[in-house]
């Protein structure tokens, strides 16, 4: 349980599912109204709803207070009386509602998925609209949202036109992607084709998917995949690709200015539609490294912190927190000493594929990390704990939990 209920006591008496008394003014006269509508009968009694604010909870905690005469939320956000109602209408759905207190709190405060952006059709949108339903039916309050090139760039329209083609490419039949990533003799970042199924979605539609989370208190972290992952960006722009000779190129040049002139773009693109707190900015299964006459003269780690620093000063200076994908930064291996992530390894082809692991020590303390390494060795969280840095669990999957 990532929200459980520090104390629930009831009564063992139920009311009926009432009719709700909301005072106009609440942020949640109209959702109350809507959820218990299907649950409440013509004859059921009015009851009021009454809102607390009580500072010393812990945000996103709440107090729910179920009586025969009165219904009463106190917190110390809206996001906490939110997930209280939403505990309230998973009751209802019985058409009884338990008398009693229910106190609870979150474990952590970082609760939420990672997806694609939806195909912009009614089908799956509606879709999407129904799992961030689901996101705030069991409290959980985050959302990342890969956009790649699904996401539509007025600044730069040539990056959407590439994914298209670039996408049907890839989806021409399944399994291709996959085919296309192994066939090099060097290692190559997974190709994200079924982004957006292929499509690009609207800053119009766009703005109706941000304004459905945040109603529902889902923060939205944008991923924009830089320096790694960077086909999207590299199918109208190969000059700025590290590879000249990979046909289909994933990483961009470092040492290249025109690069972040391109990725800052975009980045004031996704601000400017967002306004998020925090933007996550990839840099995972960063492969091709020191290719290019430029980035020969320089060290992988220099390169890899060098990179992130930039981008992490350009959002600082937006107001935006910067997230990445952390284990570039890990001297990790696998229990049979397979080197991975940030460790130096050789490719396929024989050539060595410098360790970036030392950039760790070479990023700003405020960069929050994305550890998606804890299913591997638990060890390696140690690396980011004892340099006292924020970092996450992320790519929760059932068989390895």
């Amino acid at each position: 349980m990532i929200f459980p209920a520090a104390k629930f006591d009831v009564t063992g008496r139920t009311i009926r599912v009432p009719r709700p008394v909301v005072p106009e003014n609440s942020p949640f006269s109209r959702i109350i109204r809507e959820k218990l509508a299907p649950f409440s009968a013509e004859d059921a009694e009015e009851i009021p709803f009454i809102f607390t604010t009580l500072d010393t909870l812990e945000e996103e905690a709440y107090i729910l207070e179920i009586a025969p005469d009165r219904i009463a939320v106190t917190s110390s956000t809206e996001r906490g009386a939110f997930y209280a109602l939403q505990n309230l209408f998973r009751m209802a759905e019985t058409r009884t509602l338990p008398v009693g207190t229910i106190t609870a709190k979150p474990s952590v405060s970082m609760r939420g998925i990672k997806v694609y952006l939806p195909e912009p059709t009614e089908r799956f949108i509606a879709e999407w609209k129904n799992m961030v339903d689901t996101l705030a039916r069991y409290h959980m309050n985050t959302i990342m949202i890969e956009l790649g090139g699904a996401l539509e760039y007025k600044s730069h329209p040539e990056i959407n036109e590439g994914w298209l083609e670039y996408a049907a490419f890839m989806n021409e039949y399944p399994g291709k992607a996959n085919k296309i990533q192994s066939q090099f003799n060097w290692h190559k970042n997974s190709i994200h084709a079924a982004n957006g199924r292929g499509k690009v979605i609207s800053q119009e539609l766009m703005r109706e998917l941000i304004d459905y989370c945040r109603e529902r208190y889902v923060e939205i972290i944008p991923e924009m995949p830089s320096l790694s992952h960077c086909d999207y960006l590299l199918t109208r722009h190969p000059e700025l690709s590290e590879r000249a000779d990979d046909p289909y190129p994933d990483t961009c040049c470092p040492s290249n200015p025109a690069y972040y002139q391109l990725i800052f773009d975009l980045f004031d693109e996704v601000i400017g539609l967002f306004h998020p707190v925090r933007i996550n900015i990839g840099h995972d299964e960063y492969y091709t490294i020191r290719i290019c006459e430029k980035c020969k003269a320089r060290t992988a780690p220099e390169i890899y912190a060098t990179d992130i620093r930039k981008i992490r000063d350009y959002l600082a200076e937006k107001g935006v927190k910067t997230m990445l994908w952390g284990e570039k930064l890990l001297d990790s291996h696998f229990l049979d000493g397979v080197a991975i992530g940030g460790a130096e390894r050789v490719q396929p082809n024989g050539d060595l594929l410098d360790a970036t692991y030392p950039a760790i020590d070479m990023i700003p303390a405020d960069v929050e990390i994305l550890h998606w390494y804890w299913s591997i060795d638990r060890r390696f969280e140690e690396e980011y704990i004892k340099r006292d840095m924020d970092f996450t669990f992320g790519n929760f999957a059932p068989e390895t939990m």
